[in-house]
């Protein structure tokens, strides 16, 4: 059997970490999170914290709430931005980055947990047929 994984990514407050232990636990994975930062700081020689820091970049409502003007916003996010790009190649984040995206603020954790252990257990789509091409003459 191959290796197995589910990548979580999240927002501070969006439960990701709850919905992790949770997907975690349910199929018998180990959970990671901790082990992948460790790693991650240092292999670029950076403190955890950091690390730490800009995987979990805040809510808007969160962000707004703590930084006193637009400039620092733009800072945050540009921080983000370069550690992404830095570190995993990603030029600029967009939901299309992921195979599911799941807005947690309409769902409970468990039922988020459910949703995806869901699609992990459902068999994935035939690939489409392919069909060739007739040529003219």
């Amino acid at each position: 059997m191959g290796y197995r994984a589910i990548a979580l990514s999240q927002v501070d407050g969006a439960g990701g970490e709850v919905i992790g232990r949770n997907l975690a636990h349910k199929l018998g994975f180990g959970y990671l999170n901790e082990a992948i930062v460790a790693q991650v700081a240092k292999d670029h020689g950076v403190d955890q914290a950091v690390v730490v820091g800009a995987e979990r970049r805040k809510s808007f409502f969160t962000r707004v709430a703590e930084m006193e003007t637009a400039k620092s916003l733009r800072q945050s996010d540009a921080a983000r931005a370069s550690y992404l790009k830095r570190v995993y190649g990603v030029g600029q984040e967009a939901p299309t980055d992921y195979d599911v995206v799941l807005n947690t603020e309409r769902l409970a954790p468990d039922a988020a947990s459910d949703l995806i252990l869901g699609l992990i257990q459902a068999r994935p789509a035939a690939p489409p047929p392919t069909t060739a091409r007739a040529s003219g003459g």
